[in-house]
């Protein structure tokens, strides 16, 4: 390694930074002062190393000099940072929520950066590059080489703000200068978005020259603008021996002098010298304003949360030998111990009244004879009424006779509730409210009235029931659950059984039967198939409906037309039973809906009227314009009809209706739960009438086509 021509500057760079933290620190003791020397030296070890490592032409005396720049560079955004901090709090930054991510991650960055020849989270690789006008250690990025880029960017972003925001906060004396502070933290945030955009010299870092330049112009605003006295500095005060707070005034109006228990008591700074009187009282406008008046003695007070603190101010005008005004000393006498008591019972009062106003509950109080005398703004809201007419109100005459037993037990000092509706007698509101009456005793013991806390429980009450709702809505799922599993469980398994039974005898004796028996299985079989068919088309069908995806493409549909399609391939069931179809269906009327969805009600409707009709029966067809824009379509048989609490329940599925067809013929109840989907997608209904023994009617309508007669 040695020397070349571009490591100078940045030698030069560290040797600045140094000198201006060892100046720094021989000039002020402040903590924003601290962070900006510390902010110095990370730079001087930031630049330091970074010089060296420009000096190496080997790869492994780069690699150890960029370890050791790590024991300044992620170090430089923290002090930073917490520099901005401690200058525009004017107070150590001591939070450890504050100092730990701002000091932790710096720290594992110094580690990672240290240890990355073990491992590949910071960097990976790292050669000499000779290409350029110096040697560049170049290498390939880590994750945490980003965390710590985007910290750094963090950081300066953040001082920027801070900054920024004490600038416009500011007196206008005050914004030369945070205007220098600012200007030195944009110095290095433009460097870095010009070094990250790589609009920089190829392989050279130019931040170590920010920083230097942003110490320099910090240095010089230390003596231009007394950048690090903003904050309180004690200082030797001229009356050590007087308890009292001492302000002395010229005639002018400016601050000449001041004593320690003034600057206490006041919380004057040594930068308010020379400043105008109302500058200096700006934390306590009641003297400025009693001065202002020509008051000689009076009484200010300040009440914060760590103590309340009164004053005994006494003016004394100033005046020389010939006597002409000089100006006024101010003596401020500590009053705070003899009205110590009396500030805690007011407090304590205050605290009530802002409980008593603001509290998300009604409050009210009561006499011991039951006049309401008190009530806050939520309890009126509540009532729907008014303070006028509410005070004053006797409670214990109430209409409601349980909230007069819970207001006499309170009287008689007992805790009473009462929760449920209630109607108010001076709004006429009604809610429903939960009530508790807590006695209210004297120092004595005696009850002089009461207290009642009022809770609307309205919403909760609708969450309940709300809550019921979903409670049968959720039994209604799982009794459809246990009814689906039913089916399958021994609806479905009754045609497999079948099925299989008859193959168990083909198998066993298909070489001794004869043609007729062989026949008379085959039939068998072929009708257990169907059956098993059907009930799986049923269940599928279901099952598509459940999740959604049965889709529903509407059309004109002419009823004569799709109503035959349908019923023509059953005919064969109907004639099986000696049953007879009729038709009463118009050719001119049309009705719009899902083509598959139409054709499987109308199938399931005429079956189930055959299934249940005995031999030499009568099933009928008829549609018709109900004059209302709808149509309907009526399949009526002379069947054995039904019950009405099984007609009630026909389209639900968690109760069981199934049974037997006049010939024995299986059911699963499925058909019509599938009846009622479909019409509930097609925007129709399904309705039944039935009597026992006298037959059964079921009803569909649908919406009247608009579109001529359908297809």
């Amino acid at each position: 390694m040695y020397f070349n021509l571009y490591s100078i500057p940045v030698f030069a760079a560290a040797l600045i930074m140094l000198s201006l933290a060892l100046l720094i620190r021989n000039h002020v003791n402040t903590p924003s002062e601290r962070w900006f020397v510390r902010l110095m030296l990370a730079g001087t070890v930031y630049s330091l190393f970074y010089a060296l490592e420009l000096c190496s032409y080997e790869a492994e005396f780069a690699r150890w000099f960029y370890r050791l720049e790590y024991a300044g560079i992620p170090f430089v955004p923290a002090m930073l940072i917490l520099f901005s901090l401690s200058f525009t709090r004017k107070e150590e930054v001591r939070e450890l929520y504050l100092l730990l991510p701002i000091l932790g991650i710096p720290s594992v960055t110094f580690l990672l950066a240290f240890t990355h020849g073990y491992h590949d989270l910071f960097i990976t690789g790292g050669e000499i590059d000779h290409s350029a006008l110096f040697p560049v250690f170049v290498f390939q990025p880590g994750i945490w080489y980003w965390v710590h880029q985007g910290y750094a960017l963090t950081a300066i972003i953040t001082s920027i703000l801070l900054m920024a925001r004490m600038w416009f906060l500011s007196a206008p004396a005050f914004r030369k200068q945070v205007s220098i502070v600012l200007l030195g933290i944009l110095l290095p945030f433009a460097v870095f978005i010009a070094y990250m955009l790589e609009l920089t010299p190829r392989g050279l870092d130019p931040m170590p020259f920010s920083f230097a330049m942003t110490g320099m112009v910090i240095f010089a605003g230390i003596f231009r603008f007394r950048l690090f006295n903003l904050t309180p500095i004690a200082r030797n005060i001229l009356f050590d021996n007087i308890p009292d707070g001492v302000v002395v005034i010229d005639k002018d109006g400016r601050l000449v002098d001041y004593n320690r228990s003034a600057a206490a008591l006041l919380q004057i700074e040594p930068e308010h010298v020379g400043k105008s009187r109302g500058t200096v009282f700006s934390g306590w406008p009641e003297i400025e304003a009693r001065l202002s008046a020509g008051d000689l003695d009076f009484e200010v007070s300040r009440i914060t949360r760590e103590r309340a603190l009164f004053l005994s101010c006494r003016l004394i005008p100033l005046k020389d030998d010939r006597g002409a005004g000089r100006g006024d000393m101010l003596i401020l006498h500590d009053v705070s111990a003899r009205k110590k008591a009396e500030i805690e019972r007011q407090e304590s009062e205050d605290k009530f009244g802002i409980i008593f106003e603001n509290a998300p509950l009604g409050l009210m109080y009561y006499d011991i004879d039951g006049l309401l005398e008190v009530c806050n703004d939520y309890f009126v809201s509540l009532m729907g009424s008014s303070q006028e007419r509410l005070t004053g109100l006797n409670i214990k005459k109430l209409p409601d006779k349980r909230i007069v037993a819970a207001v006499k037990k309170s009287l008689d000092g007992k805790r009473a509730v009462f929760q449920g509706r209630y109607t108010s007698v001076t709004g006429g509101r009604t809610v429903y409210v939960r009530a508790i009456f807590e006695p209210v005793f004297s120092d004595k013991g005696r009850v002089e009235g009461g207290m009642c806390i009022v809770e609307d429980i309205t919403e909760r009450k609708v969450a309940e029931g709300k809550i019921k709702k979903a409670n049968r809505e959720l039994k209604k799922i799982n009794a459809e659950k246990d009814r689906f599993f039913s089916i399958l469980a021994h609806d479905l398994r009754s045609p497999f059984s079948s099925f299989l039974g008859y193959t168990d005898i083909l198998h066993d004796s298909i070489g001794t039967m004869s043609a007729d028996m062989l026949q008379t299985i085959v039939s068998s079989m072929k009708e257990s198939a169907n059956n098993l068919y059907g009930l799986l088309e049923n269940l599928l069908q279901w099952s598509r409906i459940q999740q959604g995806l049965t889709d529903y493409y509407p059309e004109n549909l002419n009823v004569r037309e799709r109503i035959l399609d349908c019923v023509e391939p059953l005919l064969s069931f109907a004639n099986s039973k000696a049953i007879d179809v009729s038709y009463d269906l118009p050719v001119d009327i049309a009705v719009t809906g899902d083509r598959k969805m139409f054709d499987t009600v109308a199938r399931n409707l005429f079956t189930n009227a055959v299934k249940f009709t005995p031999r030499h029966g009568s099933v009928g067809i008829s549609a018709s314009n109900t004059g209302e824009g709808y149509v309907e379509i009526c399949f009526s048989d002379t069947g054995i009809g039904m019950e009405k609490e099984m007609s009630a329940n026909l389209f639900r599925l968690d109760v069981k209706t199934s049974r037997k067809g006049t010939e024995g013929e299986p059911s699963t109840g499925l058909g019509l739960i599938l009846c009622h989907e479909f019409m509930s997608r097609q925007g129709g209904t399904i309705r039944v009438e039935s009597r026992e023994g006298e037959g059964s009617r079921f009803y569909m309508q649908f919406r009247k086509s608009t579109s001529g007669v359908g297809n």
